[in-house]
């Protein structure tokens, strides 16, 4: 998951708030082929979800360097705690 991302205000009639969840989601098959997808539901889990099915769809080529290097370093760690 590349971002993920909360929007929404208060609900219709008072119903407390109408929150919904974005997220970007790239997944690739390790062979230089990478999809991108987006993704909005009321759950998190289920937004992903939304994004991979979507990002499955869209895949395009990318160039690679070597058997598995991407031509432009990318490092990214995931961590708890939001850091």
């Amino acid at each position: 998951m590349a971002a993920n991302n909360r929007s929404g205000g208060p609900g219709r009639g008072g119903r407390g708030r109408d929150d919904k969840r974005g997220a970007l989601v790239v997944v690739g098959d390790g062979k230089g082929m990478v999809g991108v997808g987006h993704g909005k539901a009321k759950e998190v889990q289920s937004a992903i979800q939304k994004g991979v099915e979507e990002a499955k769809k869209n895949f395009f080529k990318v160039p690679m360097v070597g058997e598995d290097v991407a031509p432009k370093a990318m490092v990214e760690t995931m961590r708890g705690g939001g850091q």
